[in-house]
């Protein structure tokens, strides 16, 4: 595990009022949107690699999922979701670790990542994300993931972001998975600026 990164994101959970930061959605509407295309139902298993403090767990039990799995660096982040939940702060699954190591003995029929893969800088980086995704997803499962749209910020918490489009992500994936949907979409920050956010509906090949 990268522990520099480690203790990059336990300072920004530890320092900062998360309904502040740029990437805060009081409701993750995209998100929600795009499960009910692909047909998500309440008794699918679900995994959001890079929760940080995001409020989609609190939407996806709203909704009846109970088949819920936590996973970031951050144990502060994770620590601030299940304060949040309250009573229901046991029905998730957490996870603290890097995603391109992380390994499951259940197969996930929705992977949720908004927050991870533009990070990653180095094919190698990229290549070991993928291959946990594939082995991770079930068959006939599907991955939402959102990164900055190419008219995005290139950084993001003082860190170098990969910007994507269809092409470049149809590039990087495509020993291991169809694009099944594109969608752009502009996120108003919390401070009112805007960001190209471009969400990607993956299904393995």
């Amino acid at each position: 595990m990268n522990t520099a990164l480690q203790r990059h994101w336990e300072n920004v959970y530890t320092t900062r009022d998360v309904s502040k930061v740029g990437w805060y959605q009081e409701t993750p509407f995209m998100t929600l949107s795009l499960l009910k295309k692909i047909g998500s139902m309440s008794k699918d298993c679900i995994i959001d690699v890079g929760c940080g403090a995001s409020t989609f767990s609190d939407a996806l039990l709203e909704l009846g999922y109970r088949d819920i799995t936590l996973l970031d660096l951050s144990m502060r982040a994770l620590e601030i979701i299940k304060k949040r939940l309250g009573v229901n702060a046991d029905v998730p699954s957490y996870w603290v670790g890097d995603i391109c190591t992380f390994s499951s003995e259940k197969l996930f029929d929705v992977w949720h990542d908004r927050a991870v893969f533009h990070f990653l800088q180095k094919e190698e980086e990229q290549q070991a994300y993928l291959q946990t995704l594939y082995k991770a997803l079930s068959p006939q499962g599907h991955a939402i993931i959102g990164t900055f749209a190419v008219e995005g910020p290139d950084s993001c918490s003082a860190l170098p972001v990969r910007q994507y489009n269809e092409e470049r992500m149809k590039n990087t994936v495509r020993e291991y998975f169809d694009i099944l949907e594109v969608i752009e979409e502009t996120h108003i920050t919390p401070s009112g600026s805007q960001q190209r956010y471009c969400y990607f509906v993956l299904k393995p090949i």
